[in-house]
């Protein structure tokens, strides 16, 4: 991308620097963007929810592909359905991992989750 330039900045100098800055400032946007994974995020991934789950085409396939899962599902729902899996579908395989995670954790990957729209 090349910036535009106000009318002032008619010097080649003053053109490589607005280009330097610019690409300086993306690089920072980018390395803060990369380093903003969430509690949730980093649950899903970190945990056996990636074993089953796939989102973006990484994860297993045994389980629903979770890409836009919330377009489609309430985040209460999607509480719900970590803490007790049956109460939606008596016959999941998904285990509740009620025992498993905190709450805080539940609610971290709820909130994860629900944002993937």
């Amino acid at each position: 991308m090349i910036p535009v330039l106000p009318f002032f900045m008619r010097s080649r100098e003053m053109k490589v620097g607005a280009l330097a800055l610019g690409a300086f400032l993306s690089g920072i946007l980018f390395i803060v963007l990369a380093g903003c994974e969430s509690k949730g995020d980093r649950l899903f991934w970190n945990n056996r929810c990636k074993e089953c789950h796939t989102i973006n085409g990484k994860g297993g396939s045994s389980g629903p592909n979770l890409t836009y899962v919330g377009g489609k599902r309430s985040r209460d729902y999607i509480v719900q359905q970590i803490k007790d899996p049956k109460s939606h579908n008596p016959n999941t395989d998904m285990p509740s991992f009620r025992d498993k995670l905190s709450d805080q954790e539940i609610n971290d990957l709820a909130d994860y989750l629900s944002g993937l729209k």
